[in-house]
């Protein structure tokens, strides 16, 4: 009987382990984000905040997250600059779930779209798009 309820703690908390590091409410949410493509698998971006020492590349995007609902897109602007694009963010309906709409001035119409927040800590972010 001991075995089986061993077994049974055992397995609660590895699966529990697979949930979301991490929390929406977490200040680590709150900072400038920058894509670490070379990261990247099985749908899964990683994003590293402004501390981490990037590998070089010709341009890098990211975005930010501020307390108020404030989102700001970082592009790769036509010049190999960053070109910010202004928007906002706002909890889904789902744990974890994260609504952005932001307005590029290179496009005419806004841009909507969710991700997920797969693992959050104060130095690495990653998420998988969610399809709508």
């Amino acid at each position: 009987m001991v075995k089986i309820i061993l077994s049974c703690l055992l397995l609660f908390v590895t699966l529990s382990g697979q949930q979301c590091k991490g929390k929406l409410e977490d200040d680590a949410l709150f900072q400038r984000w920058t894509h670490l493509h070379e990261n990247d698998k099985d749908g899964i971006e990683e994003y590293r905040n402004q501390s981490y020492n990037f590998p070089l590349a010709r341009g890098r995007t990211g975005f930010e997250f501020q307390k108020d609902g404030t989102f700001i897109r970082y592009d790769i602007a036509p010049t190999d600059g960053s070109l910010k694009v202004p928007g906002t963010w706002k909890k889904g309906n789902t744990e974890n779930i994260i609504e952005i709409q932001v307005k590029s001035p290179l496009q005419e119409e806004s841009e909507q779209y969710s991700m997920e927040i797969v693992e959050l800590s104060k130095d690495v972010l990653k998420v998988r798009k969610v399809q709508k």
